[in-house]
């Protein structure tokens, strides 16, 4: 079964762009390659049940089963041992990227309070765009017993930054227009 967002970028958003970039060829158009939603246990690193909350929301938010991230190393600073959970991370590919895109642009980032759009500066220089979000509450999947963030991360196959928006503002992304200064 294929995803509303994934049809529609093989039918309407490809030709789009193939003309926008002036490109010749449909495998040259830039693609989304995956989306890795992330979320840090810092704060929790000792608390085991907050960690598997997280870890259980993170679960119910991207319908896929999360990787639970361990420290490699201990450091004392951070009182941090050595196979300690450290971070929770899901990747999505294909049709359940392309379904969570869709639930994130239409009705995930609509809930957030006083939302004016997504910052058009966090692009990382090779073409992928990264997306915080402050409280996973905004998910309706979600429970809110206690709030942590996570990061969304959209890796395209695009050579450039400019490439990769393009790409998101033909999958409808709301950037947010730079301030002009007068």
């Amino acid at each position: 079964m294929t995803s509303r967002l994934g049809n529609l970028f093989h039918q309407q958003i490809v030709p789009n762009l193939k003309k926008d970039l002036n490109l010749t060829n449909d495998f040259s158009v830039p693609r989304l390659l995956k989306v890795v939603i992330s979320a840090g246990c810092g704060r929790f690193i000792k608390d085991s049940a907050k960690v598997e909350f997280i870890y259980d929301q993170i679960m119910k938010i991207t319908g896929q089963l999360p990787v639970k991230a361990k420290a490699k190393k201990s450091v004392a600073g951070f009182a941090v041992r050595e196979g300690m959970i450290s971070g929770i991370l899901v990747t999505l590919r294909k049709d359940k990227m392309y379904n969570f895109i869709d639930r994130l642009v239409y009705l995930t980032l609509p809930k957030v309070r006083d939302f004016r759009g997504i910052a058009v500066d966090a692009f990382d220089g090779n073409g992928n765009y990264n997306l915080g979000i402050k409280d996973h509450s905004v998910f309706f999947e979600s429970s809110d017993d206690f709030s942590f963030g996570m990061n969304i991360a959209f890796v395209t196959s695009a050579k450039t930054d400019q490439q990769c928006k393009s790409l998101l503002l033909g999958l409808n992304f709301p950037f947010r227009e730079r301030a002009k200064h007068v």
